[in-house]
């Protein structure tokens, strides 16, 4: 049997986490249990500010590309093209917060249909 290699090199203080989240919808409770690897001294509300500030990016950013513009089926694997249309679609999501567009799916759609959009929004004649 082959030994894994160690999860975290350094100080060797990894400390296991456990988070339960509960939620209702319905009227019907469920609770989930996470489990975290961590290496660094910190109390429990500090730790607990540092898993939601990483669930907030994961919402914010990487979930709304994803569904939105379809990021994760993406076919383009060129180095540069990546990077391009990364930034695009983070452009675009900004674009569509600083209108106030709450419903990105819908903004989308708005905002496909071509140059006379895009000159309304940049207000260029």
């Amino acid at each position: 049997m082959k030994a894994f290699p160690p999860l975290f090199s350094g100080n060797g203080r990894t400390r296991s986490i456990r988070l339960e989240r509960y939620r209702e919808l319905r009227g019907i409770v469920t609770v989930k249990t996470h489990w975290y690897l961590s290496s660094i001294e910190a109390s429990a509300s500090e730790l607990g500010r540092r898993i939601r500030g990483h669930w907030g990016v994961e919402n914010q950013v990487h979930y709304p590309k994803d569904v939105t513009f379809g990021e994760d089926r993406s076919r383009i694997r060129t180095l540069p093209l990546v990077q391009v249309w990364s930034v695009a679609r983070s452009f675009a999501l900004n674009l569509y917060r600083s209108l106030l567009m709450a419903n990105r799916a819908q903004a989308q759609r708005r905002c496909m249909f071509g140059l006379s959009t895009l000159k309304i929004l940049f207000r260029m004649k």
